[in-house]
């Protein structure tokens, strides 16, 4: 059984000592954003923290691989997937050489049958990329490779730009390393690859470059040890488009915004000076499956598919790495987030401007955190993060819109929806509607607040007053919102 939560106060003044050195960039400072050197620049405190957490794991003898695949293994058994860890793709810290796939090298067909999928305008563009009328310069694929079959991108070969961190000719070279593969030596996983062609490009980026792992886009993720089809493309999705535009990114789906991400989970931080906290995650439904309708991929027509799973916990290690992922979030200035959004298995698009929101500096200083490394901490943070890493560090940078059901009179929505206070409730009830559950808090002394759940089977919980801030929403509870009583106290 795991230790129950408990505070350590030394720890802690450590932690709100780290915040307080953070404090001037995550609220906003004038003095021009991260990256720059001042008094207020924040890398000097996370590479500190970043240092105490690889020495905590080492004390515990647990490899940094541990927690990428504790990672993987949360949205498997959150996400209605297999449960159970999944091999990584590729780098291996033992080094040995991957076998050849059968099944993962038949992929090379995927983005040929996957055209069915697309609208006209999408088409067209993929017709002015095969012809060469549209070249890098507005469209340029980042292809991070380590010994993976290639064959399924060949259609992108003219806009692919593969940075290679495996063996040299692997099984005779092409499609197991890419053509005109350009050699970086093996640290810092995708990460390090994905920053290293921002910091080296800046002054000549694509319109849109689209940052991928090398193994085939395949849907879901299947589970099963060293299963190189993993993709990670969440069903009603294509690879097309995050290249092509359109699709679910069409307009305030990520094209406006100048980037392509489908959020197939949200997070929660650990909190501050608990020792055994956890991440705590949610995942959206039907990831590991291929939706068609009348025998034709069904598109999905929303970057922010709504979240169904039970709620999973991510425990990476203890204080010390908590420490570094809060001084991590607060680098990217993201740190007076609640919930964040998550887009497993590292695949995005981001166009020029979105990236030249942050000088060069900042993406230079976030590489130095993955320079050294094959498994830096550095990196599962930025697996979690890549949303918050590029483009302004706003006060509230929410990519999804809320849309809960609405709260009856006499009470407003807590929280977001799927926001979840677990500890301490009043009640748990079966109720018919939210007009019942709204009732039975009124009649009620102690209820402050609800949760309605709306889907099968419908429930209502009856929060007290300590439940009833947005700072007890340390869960989640996918479907539900919580509505608490007009003009009760706020957090």
């Amino acid at each position: 059984m795991a230790p129950r939560p408990r505070a350590l106060p030394g720890a802690l003044l450590l932690h709100l000592g780290l915040r307080a050195a953070l404090a001037l960039h995550a609220h906003g400072d004038a003095g021009g954003p991260p990256g720059l050197e001042g008094p207020g620049d924040p890398f000097g405190p996370l590479r500190g923290a970043l240092r105490a957490a690889r020495a905590s794991l080492e004390a515990q003898g647990r490899p940094v691989a541990d927690l990428r695949a504790a990672l993987r293994r949360a949205a498997g058994s959150a996400g209605g997937g297999p449960r159970g860890a999944a091999e990584d793709e590729g780098i291996s810290e033992g080094g040995g050489v991957p076998e050849k796939n059968g099944r993962y090298e038949g992929a090379s067909t995927l983005l040929q049958e996957e055209v069915e999928m697309l609208s006209d305008s999408q088409r067209e563009m993929l017709r002015g990329i095969q012809a060469g009328s549209i070249g890098k310069n507005r469209v340029e694929i980042v292809l991070s490779h380590y010994n993976e079959s290639v064959g399924w991108s060949k259609m992108y070969d003219a806009i692919i730009t593969p940075y290679c961190k495996g063996y040299r000719d692997y099984h005779g070279g092409y499609p197991w390393t890419p053509r005109n593969c350009r050699q970086l030596p093996n640290v810092g996983r995708e990460a390090h690859t994905f920053l290293h062609h921002i910091i080296e490009n800046y002054d000549k980026l694509a319109d849109w470059t689209v940052f991928t792992q090398a193994q085939a886009p395949t849907v879901g993720w299947s589970g099963a040890a060293g299963d190189r089809e993993n993709g990670h493309v969440y069903p009603g999705v294509t690879f097309h488009d995050y290249v092509l535009g359109g699709g679910p990114f069409s307009g305030s789906g990520g094209d406006s915004q100048g980037a392509r991400f489908v959020f197939n989970g949200h997070w929660k931080p650990p909190r501050q000076g608990l020792e055994f906290e956890t991440v705590r995650m949610c995942f959206a439904g039907n990831y590991y499956v291929d939706m068609r309708e009348q025998g034709k991929p069904k598109r999905l027509n929303t970057t922010c598919p709504r979240l169904k799973s039970k709620e999973s916990q991510l425990w990476l290690g203890g204080l010390p790495v908590n420490q570094a992922l809060l001084a991590y979030i607060d680098t990217l200035g993201a740190g007076s987030e609640r919930n964040l959004f998550y887009s497993q298995g590292a695949r995005f698009a981001l166009s020029r401007e979105r990236i030249r929101q942050r000088p060069r500096g900042f993406y230079e200083k976030l590489l130095g955190t993955l320079d050294s490394e094959v498994y830096p901490v550095a990196g599962i943070f930025a697996e979690l993060l890549w949303y918050y890493i590029p483009g302004r560090p706003d006060k509230h940078r929410q990519p999804c819109v809320d849309h809960a059901q609405a709260c009856p009179e006499g009470y407003e929505q807590l929280g977001s929806s799927s926001d979840h206070a677990e500890d301490g409730i009043l009640q748990r009830l079966n109720t018919g509607s939210m007009a019942e559950c709204a009732a039975a808090c009124g009649a009620n002394r102690l209820c402050e607040s609800f949760e309605y759940h709306a889907h099968r089977p419908k429930l209502c919980v009856l929060q007290p007053s300590n439940n009833s801030a947005e700072g007890a929403q340390t869960g989640f509870w996918a479907g539900a919102v919580a509505c608490r009583r007009t003009g009760a106290r706020r957090s």
